[in-house]
């Protein structure tokens, strides 16, 4: 399994025991194929649902989940069209299932999200950033091979500010943490 950046994002806004339901769902169906999945027309790869939480995800040589979260989240703007029967309405919006609704969407948000996904992260590797109490900064440091050094030089700061940053002794100025997300390739928004 992979998890896009963009996923990662999303699952960062769930509860840690939903995102752990959630994973380890996406993980069975990657080995067993059992899960409950609606697989996508003309696309290799489908929706999970697991309760009101959802999956997005293309089968490349791994499952590649490319969006994720709580159902209203993902679907939030287009909730207020969904209605029951499938018809016309007078003013020419369809009114259709919230199943058919679900399918609609995610063939909508396949290619956007797909194409927003950013980088792909190792299912090891998202866990860590989303189910552990790991300093961020270290993990993305040490998930792209640097030592404290190597990444301390890069910003301009010593070796002890990364190491007390890391360990939360320091939080880092505003222009450290923004030097330090550059030196890692990542956003300031991926740090917190």
């Amino acid at each position: 399994m992979i998890i896009t950046a963009y996923a990662e994002k999303q699952l960062r806004k769930m509860a840690r025991k939903d995102v752990e339901r959630l994973l380890n769902a996406v993980e069975k169906y990657e080995e067993t194929g059992q899960g409950d999945v609606k697989k996508s027309q003309g696309r290799e790869g489908g929706r999970l649902r697991v309760g009101t939480m959802r999956a997005l995800f293309t089968i490349e040589n791994d499952v590649i989940v490319f969006k994720a979260g709580y159902r209203k989240d993902i679907y939030e703007r287009w909730e207020p069209m969904i209605t029951i029967n499938h018809e016309v309405l007078k003013d020419g919006r369809v009114a259709m299932s919230s199943d058919d609704f679900e399918d609609l969407m995610d063939a909508l948000m396949f290619d956007e999200a797909k194409s927003n996904a950013g980088e792909y992260y190792p299912a090891d590797f998202a866990k860590k950033l989303l189910l552990s109490d790991e300093n961020r900064i270290r993990l993305f440091r040490e998930y792209r091979g640097l030592t404290q050094k190597q990444l301390a030089d890069s910003v301009g700061i010593s070796q002890n500010a990364i190491s007390d940053i890391e360990k939360g002794k320091k939080e880092g100025s505003t222009k450290t943490l923004k030097g330090i997300a550059l030196a890692l390739d990542i956003s300031l928004d991926d740090l917190i």
